[in-house]
């Protein structure tokens, strides 16, 4: 599968995740996981990462801008996870330059695409413009955006600007 087919896949399946609960309860109204829920089993999937339950158990608070506070988007907080999943570190004297970049470029894409990283402002934006009053837009941009950045980000660090060492 080329980049693009994996992003296309992922967006589509964080989509496909958010409407799970309610087609398998036969509930008009609702949502499956939640936007942080759904996009990093999204990813998952698109990357084949073998994510273990507790991480994915891990999202479930991201919801809704954090337990539903509205702050920071959940699929941005997924992206961080999967992000420090990847270029995070265990000891103090480990690097951490990767990983500030990253997630630096994850918001500054966040904020190019969707103009804003806060649900409180995404959520009500995109309602307004959904076909069925849903956030459906902002898991499709926002998955995109974290896997483009994931499937980028090797390259990315190669090209790193040296002023972005911790």
């Amino acid at each position: 599968m080329s980049n693009q087919e994996i992003i296309d896949f992922a967006a589509r399946r964080a989509n496909e995740y958010r409407q799970k609960w309610f087609v398998m309860h036969k509930k008009k109204d609702g949502i499956g996981f939640h936007c942080s829920e759904s996009s990093i089993r999204a990813i998952n999937d698109a990357l084949n990462m073998h994510l273990s339950d507790e991480v994915l158990r891990i999202t479930t608070g991201f919801r809704g801008g954090g337990g539903g506070y509205r702050d920071r988007c959940g699929i941005l907080e997924s992206g961080i996870i999967l992000l420090g999943l990847k270029y995070g570190r265990v000891k103090s004297e480990e690097d951490c330059s990767k990983i500030s970049y990253l997630v630096r470029l994850l918001h500054q894409r966040y904020l190019d695409q969707l103009g804003s990283i806060y649900c409180r402002i995404l959520l009500p934006f995109h309602r307004l413009h959904s076909k069925d009053d849903s956030c459906a837009y902002v898991y499709d941009m926002g998955t995109r955006i974290v896997t483009q950045l994931l499937l980028e980000a090797d390259d990315l660090i190669l090209k790193m600007p040296k002023q972005e060492l911790c």
